[in-house]
């Protein structure tokens, strides 16, 4: 379901992409802030081999108002909240077509 999702988005590695490896879950959620999300809080992010990027994640998510309440569950965690993340993506692109998706579903 996830890699369906990000395809949707257009992220470039879907194919290859692997939730458990953790680079490559540190690239998608650069990816998404750098180029879907442009929140401009995910500096602390880019250096994907940061000894704290968990840590620094977490203030990520915390300051885009994710709800960590929600994935406290330590084996879903990264699932969830990349899950929630693609979410916010398709929100945003969503968001700024409202008017002509709408237009074109009430034809």
């Amino acid at each position: 379901m996830l890699k369906r999702q990000l395809k949707t988005i257009d992220y470039p590695k879907t194919d290859n992409f692997q939730l458990e490896d953790p680079q490559q879950f540190r690239h998608v959620v650069n990816w998404l802030e750098s180029y879907k999300l442009r929140s401009g809080k995910g500096f602390a992010l880019q250096d994907t081999y940061s000894t704290n990027w968990d840590q620094e994640y977490k203030k990520y998510l915390s300051n885009v108002d994710c709800p960590l309440d929600w994935y406290s569950d330590a084996s879903s965690f990264n699932v969830g909240t990349l899950t929630w993340l693609v979410g916010q993506v398709v929100k945003a692109q969503y968001l700024g077509n409202a008017k002509e998706l709408n237009d074109k579903s009430a034809a």
